[in-house]
């Protein structure tokens, strides 16, 4: 069976075929799903499956993993295949071959395996349904690896994801800006990173705006359009109190709410309000319009693609001599700076990483409640922030008794030195700590004034 097999029974062209199997764009998610259903039916190894033996460079994996289906579904297709356009874009334009892996797990353990038995040049892991236990998995991976559409705290791993606490930040500013005061998050009882992420940067944001969070400001609905739609309307029935705008954790939720808000009698937004997360296609058809926040799904994907360059030394090559040339590989590459491994742990390959232009906010309590910080030995310890990779970076600042913090204005020094003073307060009670606290421009630290650690 071949291509032409395919194509009769698919009732396509042969090239919408080849593009269906290569991963490549022009042809619609649902008939790319019915050509690969096919091509395995008939034991026709798609790209994925065969062997590499080409003078490209090799190939590079999408491997889109499912454990479950339930967020990772048809609703979310077009979301995913941004993701994929834009990899596929970087990958080929660096010399290497595209490929999509589509496997659907029980247990992680042969998902990883079957990964590293196709050596693939590098991985970008679509990690949307994956758990944290999932995610530290794949460290037994000797291939390069980056999991993209998820982010756990406490695995050094390197993921590519939203800004989902800034966003939910906005989302919540813009609401209460616009005079609602009452504001609930419809949330999934299937957990994912992101939907963790977006719960804690609601709960963040309300105690921010000085609102009210407690239990009844969830309203867990199943996962899907359907999901969403029958639990919203059980919800409906049994009389639920609603509050004056609902978040949705993303819009294939959106969607089923609505739906059932609107069947109830409820007019949207004059009742209640209603706001979404991934700005589908189809928010802009809905009635009324579905106000959501838009994800750089796309900047997003190429960033996956080009985190961390590995160079591998030619024969003879020193690794002192790529060391020494950080500054000039940051100019060719317009960077900031570069970050120069050699050689990577357990590797013999060079890394070169390259700073994202996308700053990540990193907030003070996701350090205070951090496991790095909970067993941090340090005499006086203090949250400055996260590496490269995401891990929580603690300092002892009785090892530095000489600290000198400066910067250009609006460089963050007086954010660091409130940073460095609230993780003493958080950690040490009045009689165990006490501080002197000189301010010249009786600006900087009013705000620690009446505290009982001041020693007067």
């Amino acid at each position: 069976m071949g291509i032409k097999e395919i194509a009769e029974l698919a009732g396509v062209s042969k090239t919408t075929v080849s593009l269906a199997l290569n991963g490549h764009k022009g042809v619609s998610p649902e008939t790319r799903m019915q050509i690969l259903a096919l091509a395995k039916k008939l034991d026709y190894r798609v790209p994925g499956e065969r062997a590499v033996a080409l003078p490209s460079q090799g190939f590079v994996m999408f491997a889109r993993l499912k454990k479950h289906g339930l967020i990772l579904n048809h609703d979310q297709s077009s979301f995913i295949m941004d993701y994929m356009d834009s990899i596929n874009h970087v990958v080929c334009d660096s010399g290497y071959i595209f490929e999509i892996f589509d496997y659907r797990f029980e247990f992680m353990e042969q998902c990883v395996e079957e990964i590293q038995n196709r050596q693939p040049k590098g991985v970008v892991v679509l990690g949307t349904e994956l758990s944290e236990e999932d995610v530290s998995q794949l460290s037994k991976l000797t291939i390069p690896y980056v999991v993209l559409d998820t982010y756990f705290d406490q695995i050094p791993c390197d993921f590519i994801d939203m800004a989902n606490i800034t966003a939910v930040f906005a989302l919540v500013t813009y609401l209460y800006e616009n005079g609602h005061r009452q504001i609930g998050m419809v949330t999934s009882t299937i957990k994912s990173g992101n939907i963790l992420m977006r719960e804690r940067g609601f709960e963040q944001a309300l105690r921010a705006k000085g609102l009210s969070f407690d239990d009844e400001a969830l309203f867990n609905v199943e996962p899907g359009f359907q999901g969403a739609y029958s639990t919203m309307k059980e919800l409906l029935l049994s009389h639920r109190a609603l509050p004056q705008a609902l978040f949705c954790y993303n819009d294939v939720a959106a969607f089923g709410v609505m739906k059932a808000l609107k069947e109830a009698g409820y007019v949207i937004p004059r009742d209640i309000s209603i706001i979404g997360f991934d700005d589908l296609p189809m928010s802009s058809m809905m009635d009324p319009h579905l106000t959501s926040i838009k994800v750089p799904n796309k900047q997003i994907g190429r960033m996956a693609a080009i985190t961390r360059y590995e160079v591998y030394p030619a024969s003879g090559v020193r690794v002192e001599r790529i060391s020494s040339l950080d500054k000039n590989i940051a100019r060719a590459m317009k960077a900031e700076r570069v970050n120069i491994l050699a050689p990577i742990p357990g590797k013999d390959s060079v890394g070169i990483e390259v700073p994202n232009s996308m700053k990540a906010m990193i907030v003070l309590r996701d350090l205070l409640e951090s496991e790095p910080w909970k067993r941090t030995k340090a005499t006086l310890p203090v949250a400055i922030g996260k590496d490269v990779y995401g891990s929580v970076l603690v300092a002892d600042l009785a090892a530095m008794p000489h600290l000198l913090i400066a910067g250009t204005t609006g460089s963050g020094k007086s954010v660091c030195i409130n940073s460095i003073l609230m993780s003493l307060l958080f950690r040490f009670s009045p009689d165990d700590l006490k501080l002197i606290l000189v301010d010249p421009k009786v600006v900087e630290l009013q705000v620690f004034n009446k505290l009982p650690y001041l020693m007067r």
